[in-house]
């Protein structure tokens, strides 16, 4: 994956943007089933309701979102806003590839334009959550900028709804965020390296969890019997000991987590690693 094309339609929006544009890349196909409740994973959004997201500045490459005709593919560029007096949001940028049969259509326009939308999430006294959005179309072969007028339904169809998806997969205590990158070839810089690393979100039946995963840090489809590592299932501990002095007694919940090494190599030279939720 070449980062350079990758960003090619959103820097053409957004001259000032390197930090956004270097930053880390997930490649995410929304495994997230349809019939989910976010009451389920309360750690995946802020108290306002807005998502928690894994970075504070991060691009998603290739994924599928309904949209009411269809699936369409995406990329988007997300930058979000530290939580103040209860005050959360982000800001994204959607740029269409396709639907399922390749055609581009976004609004009734043709490929080259770029969705913009901010939201930000507000404490109510009576309602969980209360957003407000703002959003803009640009059209990158025209070099401007126009009114993208959308209501909030339609809004949170098209920028919120994904990225709550993206919220629950980041904490779902089955699936481990991890850092894909490759050997560095002969003949290759560290700059070719960085242009084509990546996020990926593993489930824990991953090779990589499983008893037959060989020593010295190689994942194959064959090994040893001897299991590398593992995830651990969240849940409650008693804490019986007595050196526990003031919760001794207490059930404490535990999350879950990734034990052993967090770094290994699977069978065709790519290179896995971890990264604590």
């Amino acid at each position: 994956m070449n980062t350079i094309n990758f960003n090619a339609p959103f820097l053409a929006f957004r001259k000032d943007a390197k930090a956004l544009a270097e930053s880390p890349l997930i490649c995410w196909s929304e495994p997230t089933g349809e019939n989910f409740n976010v009451n389920d994973f309360p750690e995946a959004e802020f108290p306002n309701g807005c998502p928690r997201l894994p970075f504070k500045r991060f691009r998603v490459d290739g994924f599928y979102h309904y949209l009411g005709s269809g699936f369409m593919k995406f990329r988007a560029w997300v930058e979000t806003m530290d939580e103040v007096k209860g005050i959360s949001g982000y800001s994204v940028a959607l740029y269409p590839e396709g639907d399922e049969d390749g055609a581009v259509n976004l609004g009734g326009r043709g490929g080259g334009i770029l969705a913009v939308g901010v939201a930000v999430f507000t404490p109510h006294p009576t309602i969980r959550k209360k957003v407000s959005w703002l959003t803009t179309k640009y059209d990158i072969s025209k070099g401007k900028a126009e009114k993208f007028e959308l209501g909030s339904s339609m809004a949170w169809n098209l920028f919120g709804e994904w990225m709550q998806k993206l919220a629950i997969d980041f904490t779902n205590p089955n699936l481990y965020l991890c850092k894909k990158l490759s050997r560095m070839p002969s003949g290759k810089s560290i700059q070719w390296v960085k242009a084509r690393e990546h996020y990926v979100l593993l489930h824990k039946n991953h090779s990589a969890n499983r008893r037959e995963a060989p020593k010295l840090g190689v994942i194959s489809d064959t090994g040893n019997n001897q299991r590398i590592a593992h995830s651990r299932r969240a849940h409650y501990r008693l804490l019986s000991s007595p050196r526990f002095k003031a919760k001794q007694g207490q059930k404490v919940w535990i999350r879950s987590a990734w034990v052993g090494p967090k770094e290994w190599t699977d069978h065709s030279g790519q290179i896995y690693k971890i990264v604590d939720r």
